[in-house]
């Protein structure tokens, strides 16, 4: 599966993953990202827990932690 990552500071990242689906902390870890620095996922107007299911071609943002990391 494939999911678009919108990285907090611009730009983006595409992750690859086996299977059709993969929770949202592998995908972060897939995309390179420390997972202690993250803030909210956002998709589709929801916040989403690091544990929700993504799936393919979807497109999660990344916000910065409000206490700047």
């Amino acid at each position: 599966m494939e999911v678009r990552v919108l990285l907090p500071l611009g730009g983006e990242k595409k992750v690859s993953l086996p299977g059709s689906s993969a929770v949202v902390r592998d995908v972060l870890l897939a995309a390179g990202l420390d997972i202690s620095h993250v803030g909210a996922v956002v998709r589709s107007s929801r916040i989403l827990s690091m544990e929700d299911e993504v799936h393919h071609g979807e497109v999660l943002a990344v916000l910065p932690p409000l206490d700047g990391g």
